[in-house]
């Protein structure tokens, strides 16, 4: 998200790190193992540049905190195979959150460990692309979510379907889900169970992208609407290809919804447009 804020393309909405990647294949399946001697931590949203809702304090704040990071390192692997046109895989991780949404007895933010598994199945449907993934975040610290500073563990489940509308316009639809478990001590135990996130969390995505038949205009609506939460976040942008080293770009981001403290929510305060111009060499 932090990423997204800053007005970086997707491509740099993950913070690169160091991994050492062994791939092996075999007539029934190919494993991906990666290691990370070092954990890093995803651009997050600390206060520094955008404001945002704190159910400790009651209001949205802007701190400008730095967590400190886990001094260990991180695992994943990936069992994959297609077959028949259809792509299956599993995944595993071990390490911790990529945002330090908990908080130590001190009230500090900090990265709680966590381990996840799950699974994805991508194929052809109709005229697009169909898949769907589910993954399992089992939160270490707090498995039995009766610690309300800590991350409750939480299915979460993606559907998606992709394909081209008419010549040169490409929509993309996704469904996400997240049931975070033991919900009910989460409430139980928490000081400010009316700001706590939902049971179950539900989004709308949608993108549009139109490219010109030369590929120097690019027109992109980048949606999202919260079935759950009734709040929306609204990416719209156009880029123009002048040469192989000149491309300009503009765009906004755009967040909305009627409370302070739903995820999409939190940011209404924070809208912005953007212009950005690349040389490369």
């Amino acid at each position: 998200m932090a990423g997204i804020l800053r007005n970086q393309d997707d491509e740099y909405l993950k913070a690169p790190a160091d991994a050492v990647r062994l791939t092996a294949f075999h007539d029934w399946a190919n494993l991906d193992i990666a290691w990370m001697p070092e954990f890093t931590p995803d651009n997050y949203i600390n206060g520094e540049v955008f404001s945002f809702f704190s159910p400790w304090a009651g209001i949205t704040i802007a701190p400008g905190f730095h967590a400190e990071t886990p001094n260990d390192d991180e695992w994943a692997l990936r069992l994959y195979k297609t077959l028949n046109g259809t792509e299956w895989a599993l995944y595993g991780y071990q390490g911790y959150e990529k945002s330090p949404k908990s908080l130590t007895v001190a009230g500090l933010p900090y990265f709680a460990p966590l381990t996840a598994w799950g699974g994805s199945v991508r194929l052809p449907v109709g005229d697009g692309l169909f898949n769907f993934e589910f993954s399992r975040h089992r939160s270490t610290d707090d498995n039995d979510g009766h610690n309300p500073r800590i991350s409750n563990s939480k299915d979460l489940v993606l559907i998606g379907y992709e394909w081209e509308l008419v010549t040169r316009l490409t929509a993309g639809v996704q469904l996400y889900l997240e049931h975070t478990n033991n919900h009910g001590a989460l409430l139980a135990a928490s000081p400010f169970p009316q700001w706590e996130s939902n049971h179950n969390r539900s989004v709308l995505t949608n993108r549009l992208t139109w490219r010109d038949s030369a590929e120097l205009w690019t027109l992109s609506l980048f949606s999202f609407y919260s079935l759950s939460d009734k709040d929306f976040y609204l990416r719209p942008s156009a880029s123009y290809r002048l040469n192989d080293q000149w491309r300009f770009s503009a765009g906004a981001n755009l967040f909305g919804g009627d409370t302070q403290y739903d995820f999409f929510a939190q940011f209404k305060d924070n809208n912005n447009v953007w212009l950005r111009i690349r040389y490369a060499y």
